[in-house]
């Protein structure tokens, strides 16, 4: 089975974009730093059935907008952006923007499972959340694929969604520090980032599965991870005129208040057509997280031709967008 993070062909050459830094993606007052607690737990319990696991698009930056659409801009209730960073914020723990939950880098790349963090081999990995190990090691195809995701830990979160358990997927780790049925609680160290597996590079592929630890159950983690104090996410869905999804539809975000400082602009597209899942709520097929708060243009194309709207993005609040062909 194919990995997560790898060349939809191998005759295909793709170009990484740049990484961007915190200075490039705006003003950010991180939150303090704390002391990673590591106590000893000693605790029994149930065993959790595993089936098996499955794992962005870059639009042209030309383009001319014609039209406003008209679109929902009052967000469902905040339900989500509950769960820790995996990685401290003195190091890069900001979501790479170039490859989001559901995108496919324009068709290079297969539909993405989950989010990416990168960062140098060795940069220390928490967990998001208090829960039990109930993976640890190498991957041998458990996961999603032979080796796909390398080393790798899956920790299944005490807190449940809808009566249904919710799992964390680390992969490409370099070293492991944690042990299966171990109980860890939030922000206790994991082990580090590496490149093992089907990796271009050090980094940490992150997921959230429900329901089962298996790649078929994932969903966007943007949804999930809480926003810095000065950031929030943009969610929403693109319809056609039956209400049906359009899939790989081009989206620009990008900053109109001179208030953000290094302002940059977003791209990226509502989800593929295959194994990935919107939130049973929300029935989004986009997200962009990490948006420094504040007033944002966004552009969709539909057919030929941009839509524009002016959002108001809110600091650790999902603002939500819809529009119809």
């Amino acid at each position: 089975m194919a990995a997560a993070c790898v060349a939809a062909s191998p005759a295909e050459s793709v170009t990484p974009s740049p990484r961007p830094t915190l200075d490039q993606v705006g003003d950010v007052s991180p939150p303090p730093s704390t002391n990673r607690p590591q106590p000893t737990f000693t605790a029994t319990r149930k065993p959790t059935p595993l089936k098996t696991p499955y794992p962005t698009k870059i639009p042209n930056a030309t383009f001319t907008p014609v039209k406003s659409f008209a679109a929902t801009l009052i967000a469902p209730p905040q339900i989500r952006l509950g769960l820790g960073r995996p990685i401290d914020w003195s190091d890069s723990n900001v979501v790479d923007p170039y490859y989001r939950y559901g995108t496919t880098q324009n068709g290079k790349l297969h539909p993405h499972h989950g989010v990416e963090f990168y960062n140098p081999a060795g940069v220390p990995l928490y967990s998001v959340g208090e829960g039990w190990i109930v993976f640890a090691g190498p991957d041998t195809g458990v996961l999603g694929g032979v080796g796909s995701y390398g080393n790798a830990v899956v920790i299944e979160l005490t807190q449940t969604f809808n009566g249904q358990p919710i799992f964390a997927v680390y992969g490409h780790m370099d070293t492991i520090t944690v042990k299966l049925n171990q109980f860890v609680p939030i922000a206790f160290p994991l082990g580090t980032v590496g490149s093992t597996g089907m990796a271009d590079g050090p980094h940490l592929h992150f997921e959230i599965r429900v329901g089962y630890n298996d790649y078929e159950s994932t969903r966007n983690p943007e949804l999930w991870l809480k926003p810095f104090p000065s950031w929030g996410v943009l969610a929403g869905r693109v319809l056609d005129k039956d209400g049906n999804f359009i899939y790989e539809a081009s989206i620009i975000a990008r900053p109109i208040e001179t208030a953000i400082k290094n302002p940059s602009t977003f791209y990226s597209s509502t989800y593929a057509n295959e194994t990935v899942n919107p939130d049973p709520f929300y029935g989004e097929n986009f997200v962009i997280g990490d948006l420094v708060a504040g007033k944002w243009e966004v552009l969709i194309k539909i057919g030929l031709e941009y839509r524009s709207q002016i959002v108001t993005i809110k600091p650790q609040q999902i603002t939500w967008v819809e529009v119809r062909e």
